[in-house]
This record gives C-alpha cells, structure tokens and sequence, in this order.
C-alpha cells in the first residue's frame, strides 16, 4: 500500500507534566544502571534561556523566539536557522517567499521519512534578517533540515565555532565563524579553530563579559538581553489513540451542538455558570465529554473484518450501531471517539487489575477494599523484565502509578522499587528468530529431559542479567546432575542416619547453604547451581551421609527442581504422597547456616623475609607461631631467602602473616 502522511486530532497524555519527577525519583529507586540512563537521557532534562531575536522585513511578527542551553556564546551568534516545519507553517500563515525556498522546504519535509544520520547538510536562505540582542548584528535567516521541529522553538541560534553542526553548515555556504569562548584566558593563546570548539571556557569578543567564565555568563548574559531562563524536556506527551479494531475504546463521546454552545460561551461570556460547571479537558476539547462511569465498560462491538479500510480511520468508525452516542450533557445526538488506546495504557496498570479481576476479591478502583490491598501487596517487591522496554513500558508505569497517587488511589509514587533486566538466551550465536530459523521449542526438551532439566538449565548456563548462547551438550551436564541426586537418594534413603557423622561434609553444606540462598538473593541463578554441583562431588565421596544434609541440599535444590526434588523429599522421609505425616518440601523452611561452621578452617598466610612476600602456607585456622614458623621454612621459596642467614627477629599476625627479620 502507498503510504500518505496525514493530520490526525488524536488523544495525548500528559506524561510531560511529570517529567521532572520521574526524572528526580530515579535517584530514589533499585534499578539497574542502563535502564536509568536511557530514561534519564529520553527525559532529556536541559536547562537554558529563550532569547527572543528581532526579525527585519517580515510581515508576519516582529520576532521570533530561539531556547538555546548555550547562551554564554551569544556573541558567536553569525545566522539564525530555522527547521522547515516551522518555515511551512510561515507560509500556512500569508508567508510568500521566492520559489526557490518553497521547492527546498518541500523537499526537506519529504526527506523527513528517510534517514537523518550522515546525511550532508543542506539549506535555503529565507531573504529574512534577525538581530542579535546582544550586540545588534545582523543575522541572515536560513531554513534547514538539520533542525528540528521538536527540540526548542523550531530556530536556532547558530554559532558555528562552538557547535559541530553549525560549523558544518556554515563551512558548505562560506558564512562567517565567530570564535567567543577559549580555552584559556586572555585571548592570544586561543586556539585556530579547524573543528568546532564544544567546551566551556572563557569569554573572549563578547563585551563586557570578556574574561568571564562560561558556566558565570550564561545567566548573566540571558539578562542582559531579557531573556527568560528555563527548565526543558526532550520527553514529550504520549500518543495513545490508534487506529486499530483491537483494543479498549476510548471512552469519550462528542457532541457537535454542545461544541458550538462551549465556543460561543467561552467568546461572549466566559464567566457563566454554564461555563463553570464543565471541568478543564471540556472546556479545552469543546464538545468531548467522558463516558458516564455508570457506563464503562466501553466494550467492542463484534466484527467480523477488522482490518484497516486505508482511509485513515479506525475500524471502529464504520460500525453506526457503536459510533451512535447519547451526549452526556445535553443528553442529545452525539458519536463516540472511534480509535482505541494504545497497548501500553494497559501494560501500565496490569499488576493493579490482579487486585481486581481475582476471583477472590474483584475490589473497585479506588475501592477502600482496593486500598486495603494496595497496601498488603504492593507496590511490587522485585520487577524483572526485558530492557527493550526502557523508555517505553518501564516510563509508562511509572507515570501512571504517580498520577494514581496523585489522586489517592494507591499508596506508593513507584510500582518497582527494584527491577532487573534478563538477559537474552541465543541460539548458535545469534538471537533466536523464526527467520534465522533458530528457535528452540522447548516441548521437544520437556519431552526428552523433562522440565526440571530444562529450566535448570537455563538459570544454569549463563549469568542472568547477561543471557547466553543454548547448547544441547549444557542440557545433557544438568540431566546427568539430577540423575546423579536421584540414584544417590534412591540408593540409600534406607540407610541414612538422621545426623550428619562428617563434620568437613557438615561445614562443606553450611557454606554451601549460605552460597545458594545469597545468589538466589542476588539473583545468581548460575553460580547458585554450581555451588550445588560441587556439594554433590563431596556428597558422593562419603560412605554414609546424614538425613539432615540430605534434606538441607534437597531444600536448595528445589527452585531450581522442583519436580524432582518433592519426589525425592516424600522418598527421604518414608512417606507417599499422600501421606500426612510429611508436607511438601515447598511448604518446608529455608535451611539456615550456623556462621562459625561457614568460616574456612584453613587459611593462607603471608610469609615476608624483611616485609618482602616471598611466599605462602595453608594452614589450620587459628595455628600458633611455631607451627606457622615451622611450615614457613619448610617452603622452598622462603628458604632460599633465609639461608645462611640469621633470624633476628619473626614478626607474626595470627591468621594473616609471618615476617622473618634476617
């Protein structure tokens, strides 16, 4: 299908509003880095001045208005460019400029749909002057596609010796370059400029603020010329309509006669009562009313072809027995909006709907029954998800949840305190796709290995947050582990005394226990299963090994195998499964670890001959000076420097060093 650029009257939300305190709460949240920096960087927080430029031989209006977060090089200011956009809006408004620069906005605004990146710099000169405020020069007006209509006004100062992409353009058509800031002050050791100088520095060329420092002037200058200094956002309001039959209506209704009354009132009397009893979005929207709560949901009609007609309207539109609407004010004809909400409205307030939908509860938005499980069950403990969703999924939630708060509806500004990302799992290299035809289907796993296998073997075979390549030799390592725990269990659930007779394996399952429960903590799926692989080589060394180890390393193993290991608890305890003598080992406590037995019993010492290393022993925790000094000479390495020599003197730190004097 051709495609065609069209002006819709969509629905936004104001998300803009909050930018600042989504921006601020970030520092408050667990989250991992990147995520941050990718909302930090979407939100786009500046500060700088707009600065309002005079405009010579324009009959439209006097000035136009340039925000800039770089006013302290002002001087450097050589032309003005402004973004086809707003040059097109010029001409909508009575602007007739020479044919020339009408072709050139035309084609700029058609390669809009193509790629920005690389692309050579291009312009047209409008035949317009500005003045800069600051020292009255005249500044030739262009009109480029290099600026944007969504970053500031739609204009830019340009001031080519201290912008990279200023100095391009004013390099390709030969316009002056003006260099006001310099490394170093005072102005003969500025540098030759051959690239545009970014950083801050000193004001040279620039009046009365010469010698000045950037970060002192940009205030200092944004008065002097009267402008007015600001706070802005890259962030801008969020697009919820679309034109699609899946989805949940919007469930708003307009009303032609109501949209003419509303115009004529806010024009000859804007302070009638009429007037007073519509709220802000009806006094704004004239003619759109909300759907009566009494009469939400909106639900979809039923259709039987849902596809797009290529007119640019919603599917929804087509269908008279839903767009037919009573007004909710005037009671008269009126139709109902035909787009529906973006899917991402949903996704931002689906774990609140689990208070809602539950069989068990069903509670209201807003309910006090609603309120009192807000505050039993959220906000969320831990949110784990994919970091695609950054500026999308992960803003909108937050968003939502803060303006809830804002109306008292939940208890908390932010849903996931802490949110993780997951890695992605890889197929031969490269991310499993249908095209690549790299998918693995998991059923055919489940079927061969069971399920047990499977998932361990994903928390298994690389760290979470990092993802990793699937390989069938990893899945074959984890069945052959689970084997092994089972036979050992079968094998010997007869025979088991109820303590542990070891007490190396006792403190080899204490550390192993502190180990699995910290890196499941940590969410160390990986290094959790290798600490149990490695419990299970000193497991099967012994001849006979306790009941309690047994039923500790059961414990562990069972989020990881869950399955298996309720099997294997009901085996190591004597009862069927249907016994109520024995619970599951789900419903089991955590095993706990005593912290002397996790301390290693052995440790390395440092021995120094003149407070050089000159090697290390291992020996028992807690061993005297003669046993260290002892082991130490017998080291080949500590010998050949003590040799021959006379010790006058051992310096020793219990645990951690022994230095011989010689």
């Amino acid at each position: 299908s051709e495609v065609v650029e069209e002006e819709l009257a969509q629905w936004f939300l104001k998300i803009t509003a909050y930018a600042d305190r989504l921006l601020r709460n970030l520092e408050t949240i667990d989250w991992i880095e990147k995520v941050k920096i990718a909302q930090r960087n979407w939100i786009g927080r500046s500060e700088g001045a707009l600065i309002r430029f005079p405009l010579q031989n324009f009959p439209l209006q006097n000035e136009v208005a340039i925000f800039t977060t770089r006013p302290d090089t002002l001087f450097g200011a050589t032309f003005v460019v402004v973004s086809p956009e707003l040059a097109k809006q010029w001409f909508d408004r009575g602007w007739h400029p020479a044919e020339s620069v009408r072709t050139y906005v035309a084609d700029a605004l058609a390669r809009r749909k193509g790629a920005e990146e690389g692309r050579e710099k291009s312009g047209a000169f409008s035949g317009i002057y500005a003045v800069n405020p600051a020292n009255q020069e005249k500044l030739p007006v262009w009109i480029s596609d290099y600026v944007l209509a969504g970053y500031g006004t739609g204009a830019i100062m340009a001031v080519p010796a201290h912008d990279a992409r200023d100095f391009e353009f004013a390099r390709k058509f030969k316009l002056p370059v003006k260099m006001v800031i310099c490394p170093n002050y005072p102005e003969p050791k500025c540098p030759i400029l051959e690239e545009a100088l970014e950083a801050e520095g000193f004001l040279v060329g620039s009046g009365k603020f010469s010698g000045m420092k950037s970060e002192e002037a940009k205030r200092a200058v944004t008065e002097t010329v009267g402008g007015e200094w600001q706070t802005r956002f890259r962030l801008r309001d969020w697009l919820i309509s679309r034109q699609r039959y899946w989805g949940p209506p919007i469930p708003l209704i307009f009303c032609e006669k109501c949209k003419k009354q509303v115009e004529h009132l806010k024009s000859q009397e804007p302070n009638s009562k009429e007037l007073k009893k519509l709220n802000k979005g009806e006094l704004e929207n004239p003619g759109w009313f909300a759907v009566s709560e009494s009469n939400l949901p909106v639900v979809l009609p039923h259709l039987e072809d849902f596809r797009p007609t290529g007119k640019g309207a919603s599917p929804l539109a087509s269908v008279a027995s839903f767009m037919k609407a009573k007004c909710p004010r005037c009671g008269g004809a009126a139709r109902r909006e035909a787009d529906v909400s973006d899917t991402f409205l949903d996704s931002a307030w689906y774990y609140l709907g689990y208070l809602m939908a539950s069989k068990r509860w069903k509670a209201k938005m807003g309910s006090p029954e609603f309120k009192r499980l807000a505050r039993r069950w959220l906000p969320v403990d831990q949110y784990i998800g994919g970091a695609e969703h950054s500026v999308l999924h992960l803003l909108y939630v937050r968003f939502v949840a803060m303006a809830l708060h804002e109306w008292g509806t939940i208890q908390f500004e932010e849903p996931f305190p802490s949110f993780r990302a997951h890695g992605l799992v890889i197929k031969d290299g490269a991310k499993m796709s249908k095209s690549k035809g790299n998918v693995v289907n998991p059923d055919v796993y489940l079927e061969k290995f069971g399920a047990d296998a499977l998932r361990m073997y994903l928390m298994f075979l690389a760290p979470f947050e990092q993802g990793g390549d699937f390989r069938d030799a990893g899945i074959l390592g984890v069945t052959r582990f689970l084997e092994r725990v089972w036979r050992f269990v079968v094998d010997r659930e007869d025979a088991m005394p109820k303590k542990e007779p070891d007490a190396e394996l006792d403190r080899i399952m204490h550390r192993t226990i502190k180990k699995v429960t910290e890196d499941i903590e940590a969410l160390r799926y990986n290094t959790g299963v290798s600490a149990l692989m490695i419990a299970l080589n000193e497991i099967e060394k012994r001849d006979t090994v306790g009941k309690d180890t047994m039923a500790a390393f059961l414990k562990l193993l069972a989020p990881f195998a869950p399955h298996s290991t309720e099997e294997l608890w009901f085996r190591l305890n004597g009862s069927k499964r249907s016994s109520s003598k024995c619970k599951s080992i789900h419903r089991e406590p955590w095993p706990t670890y005593d912290p002397k037995k996790v301390k290693s019993e052995t440790v390395t010492i440092a021995v120094q001959v003149n407070g050089k290393l000159r090697g290390t022993v291992s020996m028992e925790r807690g061993a005297s000076e003669d046993a260290v000094k002892s082991a130490a000479l017998r080291d080949e390495r500590v010998a050949a420097h003590v040799s021959g020599r006379q010790i006058r003197k051992t310096i020793f730190v219990p645990d951690r060093i022994m230095n011989f004097i010689v």
